[in-house]
């Protein structure tokens, strides 16, 4: 991703990284950039807020399967329902597995 946003042009301060707390969390803290982690399942609206507040600015959503189709189901659909212009990338780390005690 680093390579790519790079080869784009695009500067840390034209986006921001939002993720949820579950198996892709970290992902923001390795890249330079400005990021928020949202709660487990919730990244999505939180992105979908930040894109709303500032159109402008570039929203890369991260997270896992577990949490963007669990967790978060319902708000991964309102939000292709919405077709905000941000990217959503889910890691799948074929275990389909939930943050759970």
């Amino acid at each position: 991703m680093k390579e790519a946003l790079t080869e784009l042009g695009i500067k840390p301060k034209d986006f921001v990284l939002v993720s949820g707390i579950g198996q892709a969390g970290k992902f923001p803290h390795f890249m330079k950039a400005q990021s928020y982690n949202g709660l487990h399942g919730r990244y999505l609206s939180a992105a979908l807020g930040i894109k709303a507040a500032n159109p402008e600015l570039n929203v890369i959503a991260v997270s896992g399967d577990g949490c963007t189709y669990s967790e978060g189901g319902n708000h991964f659909i309102h939000t292709i329902r919405y077709n905000p212009n941000i990217v959503n990338i889910v890691h799948n780390n074929m275990v389909y597995g939930l943050t759970k005690g």
